[in-house]
């Protein structure tokens, strides 16, 4: 499975569009198999989920979602998981 959290600096970002990077994360059966940071090309919520589909994530974790960002991940067939804050890792 892969995983993103949207980030700014060390903290995770909220909203997508405001993100500087993402944090992507290879899980295997419950195991950090391989993690790397990628920033964004772009701001903006469509370069974000863009970014996401180009990396084949399955799931994203993340802050605060607004309803268009939330229609937009769920029509990229990305399982989401709101209302982390703190630091991504």
């Amino acid at each position: 499975m892969r995983i993103a959290i949207p980030v700014a600096g060390e903290t995770v970002a909220s909203p997508l569009g405001d993100a500087e990077g993402f944090r992507f994360y290879e899980d295997d059966h419950g195991r950090i198999v391989r993690q790397f940071l990628v920033p964004m090309e772009e701001r903006g919520a469509k370069a974000a989920i863009d970014l996401l589909e180009r990396y084949g994530i399955d799931a994203l974790l993340c802050g605060t979602i607004d309803d268009t960002e939330r229609t937009a991940v769920g029509m990229a067939g990305i399982m989401l998981f709101p209302g982390y804050s703190g630091k991504a890792d």
